[in-house]
Formats: C-alpha cells, sequence, structure tokens
C-alpha cells in the first residue's frame, strides 16, 4: 500500500526541520502541519532549542556591544565609505 501523499509531506517537512535545527523551524512545521504524526517530537525539540535560546542573553549582548563599539568610529561622511 501507498504513503498518504500527506504523510510523505509530513516528513520531507520534518526532516527539513531537524536539519535545520533551530526552534524556528520547528515552530514553523508546528503552525503548518498541526496533524503530522511528528508534531509531538516537533514541539519536544522546539522547547529544548528554545529553552537553549534564552539561557543565551550574555552572547547576544556581548555581540551587539561589538556594534555599538564599532559604529562610532565607522565614517560618517558619505565620501569617506567605500564598496
Amino acid at each position: 500500500m501507498l504513503p498518504w501523499p500527506g504523510d510523505l509531506r509530513d516528513e520531507l517537512a520534518f526532516a527539513q526541520a531537524q536539519e535545520i535545527n533551530t526552534y524556528q523551524a520547528f515552530q514553523s512545521f508546528i503552525v503548518k502541519y498541526p496533524n503530522a504524526k511528528q508534531v509531538a517530537s516537533a514541539k519536544e525539540k522546539y522547547e529544548q532549542l528554545l529553552s537553549k535560546a534564552l539561557r543565551q542573553p550574555v552572547v547576544r549582548y556581548r555581540r551587539m556591544n561589538f556594534f555599538i563599539k564599532i559604529i562610532p568610529i565607522a565614517p560618517t561622511d558619505k565620501s569617506q565609505r567605500t564598496v
């Protein structure tokens, strides 16, 4: 018996979310395919990745701090900019 086309579509979409491996990818999968068999696994992975992302505010602050340091030394005059 052939698989239902929706099942194959869901499997491929879930595999793509796994390959990307971000909470946003799993969230998108859950929203687009709420009736997929993989939704429970996707929700679990989404919660793990979201929790991990929320525990890293210091890293984001450090990255932003880098740009704050660079902005004042960037040329403001358009004639000084290079392409």
